[in-house]
């Protein structure tokens, strides 16, 4: 009925709702076409992209910043767009995402157990969701990662930040050479394109 794309890359099919059935309806080839077919050639093909290197970052305890992304590691498909200074990606079109992010800091500065980080999720500038880890070590990378189910409409934007806390401490980037890039990934993939808001 309907094939997948075969890269990433590949242009999206555009979202067509599957429409009512009807008692007594005579079911056509045209009508299974509409009904079945092109809407799941729309679930194959979703608009998605995947980042994968950051931009060299750093931020002292207590201190937030918003972590760019490079364009090299950028892949996109149905018109997501990453801003110039590759720290906000834009939504192409309405839905429910699986937004997922995966992020490696390193900690610098005395040892102890008095430093923790966050990466956050930011729609729109704002707070979506958080995840913290605790990192006793000095200069030692620590990861985290974590999946959200989230709806944004076209024009939303999707952003992560990061906080450390601690006294004296840096937090940086752990991996930033796209050739080597092994920790950090950032990405989003429309899920329900009939969804006007997490209730459907």
């Amino acid at each position: 009925m309907a094939a997948p794309a075969l890269s990433f890359s590949a242009a999206p099919t555009p979202f067509t709702p599957a429409g009512d059935w009807h008692d007594g309806e005579t079911v056509t080839p045209a009508i299974m076409q509409a009904r079945i077919s092109d809407p799941v050639k729309a679930l194959y093909n979703p608009p998605r992209f995947t980042v994968r290197a950051t931009l060299p970052f750093s931020a002292a305890s207590n201190q937030t910043v918003r972590v760019g992304w490079s364009a090299a590691g950028f892949e996109e498909s149905g018109g997501w767009t990453l801003s110039r200074d590759g720290k906000v990606l834009t939504a192409p079109a309405s839905g429910v995402y699986l937004v997922a992010v995966c992020l490696a800091l390193q900690r610098d500065g005395p040892p102890g157990a008095f430093g923790s980080y966050q990466v956050n999720v930011v729609r729109n500038g704002a707070l979506l969701s958080l995840r913290q880890r605790q990192n006793t070590r000095s200069t030692y990378p620590a990861g985290i990662s974590g999946i959200d189910l989230v709806f944004l409409a076209k024009g939303d934007t999707l952003s992560i930040d990061v906080l450390g806390t601690g006294t004296g401490l840096t937090w940086q980037g752990f991996g930033s050479d796209i050739r080597e890039e092994r920790w950090n990934c950032f990405g989003a993939v429309l899920l329900a394109p009939g969804a006007s808001s997490m209730r459907g």
